[in-house]
């Protein structure tokens, strides 16, 4: 927060660590995927059951870019392992993508993700 000028965010303890693969007892089980880069504990969550994948700050859909991409390098602990950890959401298996920055992919959510995945890598 100190990039923002606001520093009065009380400290606070954290609950439990959440660790990779764990499945939290939440909306029918939801898969934690860690997805560091953005913040060194960054997580995603997968919920199996509707095929739903959270992004988190992992991934932006934004709207005025008509484009999805990884969390921008300002916004990151550690950008060049934003982008090598993003590939493990085009692993998954999911047919909806939710972001926390941009509106969700109902259609063709995979395809996208695989998409910005490659365009990553033909940068590198």
């Amino acid at each position: 927060m100190s990039r923002t000028g606001d520093a009065k965010i009380e400290p606070f303890t954290p609950g439990p660590a959440l660790t990779d693969g764990e499945v939290l007892p939440v909306a029918g089980g939801l898969r934690v995927i860690h997805t560091p880069g953005h913040s060194p504990g960054h997580i995603s969550l997968l919920h199996a059951p509707t095929r739903t994948l959270v992004t988190g700050d992992a991934l932006f859909n934004w709207r005025f870019l008509r484009r999805t991409r990884v969390s921008p390098s300002f916004l990151c602990s550690d950008f060049a392992m934003t982008k090598r950890t993003a590939h493990r959401l085009g692993d998954l298996e999911y047919d909806v993508a939710a972001f926390t920055h941009g509106p969700e992919i109902r259609d063709g959510a995979r395809e996208t993700v695989r998409g910005l995945l490659a365009e990553l890598d033909a940068e590198s």
